[in-house]
């Protein structure tokens, strides 16, 4: 079991050092995606001198210790390891909640340090954090828009520990507002912030709301992000999130200004894999009384490779768009 994960593992991270992953400006990264690495139920970020597991399969909770091992053959340096678990999966793969409470538990919640293409970034390591704490999967397109920021008004909508918005400022943008509801997470970009010695305006909302009251005060922006959590889960779902996209990206683009940019992402498979993504923000557009050129459709960083077999796991969308007014 060792040998296997760990010529697994070898081989993943051969690949990452392919992609200059980690280097002087960038040491988060994934090391290991599930299925998209031929390692079904295990996820693996490395933060710095963490790496972070994420537990969604049974196998991997059983051999917690091979894994772990496996690990810092792969890495062959003093790596310090988080687990987390993905309760919800383990609980589908078989594990009761008796055996999830009485196992092994999962590491303690603490603070880690990163750095993305030079900007630093607090990592908030445990159960209340999103995911592993960060999502390397944008850092392509938070890439992308800090290269169009210089001396432009930006706005980043769900912005979590102000991901897109820490890039615009760092790249010269005119204005950064960013918007998130969650108080802990605004904390932590505050920090991010004066960290990378930036102005970022900050404002705990709902997006709707926020968005909502930036229409009534004819508010504007030249480049707006918008990356909402996943809101269809399954197909089933997928109905009732098309028309919460609708409205979101409507909002959205109604605060663009004519002739600027709005990056509109879903992290929702079904959405993604409906192939409708596009379809739907020209429908927005048309009821915002706006028009839209297709610049580019792109997808999550090269370190979350896909399988071909398993559509499944290509599900980040992040479309960039020009916007006009009719």
């Amino acid at each position: 079991m060792v040998h296997t994960l760990t010529l697994k593992l070898t081989r993943s991270m051969q690949l990452r050092q392919m992609l200059k992953l980690p280097s002087e400006e960038t040491d988060a990264f994934r090391l290991a995606n599930s299925e998209g690495d031929s390692i079904s139920g295990l996820i693996i970020d490395i933060y710095g001198n963490t790496a972070v597991v994420e537990s969604s399969a049974l196998w991997v909770e059983v051999h917690r210790e091979e894994v772990e091992r496996a690990l810092r053959a792969t890495l062959q340096d003093d790596v310090e390891i988080f687990w987390r678990q993905s309760k919800d999966k383990l609980v589908q793969e078989g594990m009761s909640k008796e055996e999830l409470e009485t196992g092994p538990n999962p590491s303690e919640a603490r603070q880690q340090m990163v750095k993305e293409h030079r900007v630093e970034f607090e990592v908030e390591l445990g159960a209340g954090s999103q995911k592993t704490g960060f999502f390397c999967d944008q850092r392509d397109n938070r890439a992308r828009i800090a290269q169009l920021a210089k001396q432009k008004d930006v706005l980043d909508c769900f912005s979590y520990t102000g991901g897109f918005a820490l890039h615009a400022a760092a790249n010269g943008a005119k204005s950064v507002t960013a918007v998130e509801s969650s108080k802990a997470a605004l904390r932590i970009a505050e920090g991010n912030a004066s960290r990378n010695r930036v102005n970022v305006d900050f404002k705990e909302a709902d997006v709707f709301d926020f968005l909502k009251g930036a229409m009534e005060n004819g508010q504007k922006w030249d480049i707006v992000v918008i990356d909402p959590p996943k809101y269809a889960p399954t197909q089933k779902s997928l109905e009732r999130a098309r028309r919460k996209y609708h409205g979101l990206n409507k909002r959205a683009l109604s605060v663009t200004r004519s002739g600027g940019l709005l990056l509109s992402c879903s992290c929702s498979r079904a959405m993604t894999g409906s192939g409708k993504f596009e379809d739907m923000i020209a429908s927005a557009a048309q009821d915002a009384g706006k028009r839209v050129t297709f610049l580019g459709t792109f997808g999550a960083s090269p370190d979350h490779p896909n399988h071909p077999s398993m559509p499944e796991t290509k599900y980040l969308t992040a479309t960039l768009v020009a916007v006009f007014d009719t």
